[in-house]
């Protein structure tokens, strides 16, 4: 049974622990220097078990072919997980390499979820429902959503802002991001290899 592996990619100078990290810097950490947004990341399919990927996909102008990619390089159950800056955040534009702005609802369009909400968000749901998402990616493998939360600086964190706003992200997006800014967006997907090559997949 052939060895899993982790991937840090766009390791930087910060390559966790363990992992082969890939980066497009020659002075980087990274053992693979590679440009992720290249039409194909450079490993075999289904070669690794976990990957990283810490404030990366801002800097990617194919997001749909990226989490395509991994989807490719991972195995069955494989998980991938990482932070974006969330886009009420300024410093989701103050890098002028960013590309793309992130909501959470974005990761709807990357990935299919599973997840079961509670009582208020129920609620909340019957006031503001944004309506239905098509999912974005395709081909053998699909990312589902375990987890996509926002993260908060330290003061609304504190004061329950940061627990009020993951209770129904989309309302939050829609009707407070103005007001309380947050700072970033942590995700965690996991890859399900579809049987036959399958295009769909139920929710």
């Amino acid at each position: 049974m052939e060895e899993r592996k982790s991937l840090d990619l766009g390791c930087g100078l910060k390559k966790a622990a363990g992992t082969i990290g890939l980066d497009l810097w020659r002075g980087s950490d990274a053992d693979v220097v590679a440009d992720i947004d290249g039409p194909h990341l450079p490993f075999r399919d289904g070669v690794f078990d976990r990957v990283r990927m810490t404030h990366v996909i801002e800097h990617i102008g194919d997001t749909v072919r990226l989490m395509n990619e991994i989807g490719r390089v991972t195995a069955d159950g494989a998980v991938v997980e990482g932070a974006t800056p969330h886009f009420s955040s300024s410093g989701s534009y103050a890098d002028p390499t960013h590309r793309h702005h992130f909501a959470c609802r974005t990761f709807d369009y990357l990935s299919f979820s599973v997840e079961r909400r509670g009582f208020m968000y129920r609620i909340l749901r019957r006031v503001y429902d944004p309506g239905p998402i098509r999912l974005r990616t395709s081909g053998p493998s699909r990312l589902r959503k375990e987890s996509v939360r926002l993260k908060f600086n330290r003061v609304f964190a504190r004061i329950g802002i940061e627990r009020l706003a993951n209770i129904y992200p989309e309302f939050y997006e829609a009707f407070f991001a103005g007001l309380f800014p947050a700072r970033e967006i942590v995700f965690q997907l996991r890859t399900v290899k579809l049987p036959g090559g399958d295009d769909n997949v139920g929710p």
